[in-house]
């Protein structure tokens, strides 16, 4: 795998001449097809010679390349140093450094110079040569590639003599794929004093540089790295609401101890820590293991009926009940009364129509008192108890035991009758917020890159 990517500029950065004294030199010119002394023809577009006729060219010009060769010739700064030349032939035999030539010129002279100096075809062609001219966007196109394909470097090297537009573009390219200051290695020197032995050194360390450990979240007994949320969180109390916290929290079914772990709370601000248990002890009140983004209506105890009372005052039971006690027995005494009469049974005492109205009147008014306070002892029989536990909530829609009372207590709003409408999910107390970050990308578009005829 490739840890160090070195992105390098030629003309002036690997040789000692600039690249616009370079390409319209004599020398360079009479590597191009069609060459006459005293015409310039366009580096970049006029064909050059083949491979072959180059090589002579050279040849010619500088002599023989060995050891012995005179780099105090002239044009000899239109070639390499000894001390890049070793560079170069080190690095590219390791398969972890990977060269690439970011350059205005053409790959066909950077390519007939390294063979010239005695490098072989297999390590020319592992020069990976950008000669677009637009160094920001090379180099981002080439990072992108790697990163796509899982290489992504932990070192870059970038060199360039420019520091007006070349030096920075590469930088700046390098920062956009999310490059820290160290890891990138810059180099912006001025021609000929690159010191490419030191460079070497560098790189040399970096490749033996083990690879970033890999951190694992689940160590135990390492605050540095623990990532679990804390044993408290914050949740904000309203002040406005003022009540009391019992021995017990009751969620559904279950009951939750806090005797052992009362949370405290700081007067001044308005905040109570709330132990995770809490938060977590009841699954059901809004914490979901399949889908952790959706939150959970929470879940009334079974005894949620006997929660919901009537409309209707407690006091207006016993008339209810009474009412309807005496509309029965008067009605059933009534007839019986009436019946009796009609059958001649009060014949002999000469009671007619009238007489058996009001005796039926009267047997259906006694009926009616004796079946209303029957009605009445069967209401008062019924009415609940009361107990202590009632005093907590006045409103009669709540009950102590219920998970909205536990949510008043954690320091929810009171709610409103459930009768009308549902409890609302409060996000403080059901769940803790995990922002994820996001990254993005510079616009880079906004980098323009100067086209000025000026080759490097």
């Amino acid at each position: 795998m490739t840890k160090v990517v070195i992105y390098t500029d030629f003309d002036g950065t690997v040789t000692s001449r600039v690249g616009i004294k370079a390409v319209f030199s004599p020398f360079y010119q009479s590597l191009l097809i069609g060459y006459e002394a005293g015409k310039t023809q366009d580096y970049k577009r006029a064909p050059m010679k083949s491979v072959e006729e180059i090589q002579k060219l050279f040849v010619e010009k500088f002599g023989v390349y060995n050891d012995q060769f005179d780099v105090t010739q002239p044009d000899a700064d239109m070639l390499m140093a000894p001390s890049a030349v070793q560079f170069f032939h080190e690095l590219l035999k390791n398969d972890q450094v990977s060269i690439n030539i970011v350059t205005r010129n053409r790959a066909e002279y950077i390519k007939a110079i390294f063979k010239y100096q005695g490098f072989s075809d297999v390590e020319i062609d592992k020069l990976n040569i950008m000669q677009s001219g637009y160094k920001l966007q090379d180099v981002d196109r080439d990072l992108k590639a790697r990163i796509r394909q899982d290489q992504r470097p932990s070192t870059l090297y970038i060199l360039d003599d420019d520091g007006v537009n070349d030096y920075p573009a590469m930088i700046a390219a390098a920062k956009v794929n999310f490059y820290a200051e160290d890891q990138i290695k810059g180099f912006n020197k001025e021609p000929g004093q690159f010191d490419w032995d030191c460079y070497l050194q560098e790189v040399r360390l970096d490749i033996l540089k083990p690879d970033s450990p890999t951190i694992d979240l689940n160590i135990e007994n390492d605050d540095s790295l623990n990532t679990e949320p804390s044993s408290f969180v914050s949740v904000t109390q309203p002040t406005h609401v003022d009540l009391p916290l019992p021995g017990t929290l009751s969620i559904g079914s279950s009951a939750l101890n806090l005797n052992s772990e009362q949370p405290q709370s700081d007067p001044q601000h308005g905040e109570i820590d709330v132990p995770n248990s809490v938060l977590n002890g009841q699954k059901s009140m809004g914490h979901n293991d399949e889908d952790e983004g959706t939150p959970l209506i929470p879940v009334l105890p079974v005894n949620t009926e006997t929660q919901h009372s009537s409309s209707l005052p407690s006091n207006s039971r016993p008339a209810k009940i009474m009412g309807t006690s005496v509309g029965i027995g008067f009605t059933l005494g009534f007839i019986v009364g009436f019946a009796l009469v009609a059958s001649g049974v009060f014949a002999p005492f000469g009671l007619g129509l009238f007489g058996a109205m009001a005796l039926g009147a009267v047997l259906g008014a006694h009926t009616a008192t004796i079946t209303g306070v029957f009605g009445l002892i069967i209401d008062i029989a019924r009415q609940p108890v009361p107990t202590e536990g009632s005093k907590l909530n006045s409103e009669p829609s709540v009950n102590n035991g219920s998970s909205i009372t536990t949510l008043s207590i954690l320091g929810g709003k009171s709610p409103v009758p459930q009768s009308d409408l549902p409890v609302p999910h409060f996000p403080g107390v059901l769940e803790v917020d995990n922002p994820s970050k996001g990254n993005t990308t510079e616009n880079q578009s906004a980098h323009q890159v100067d086209e000025t005829f000026n080759p490097q």
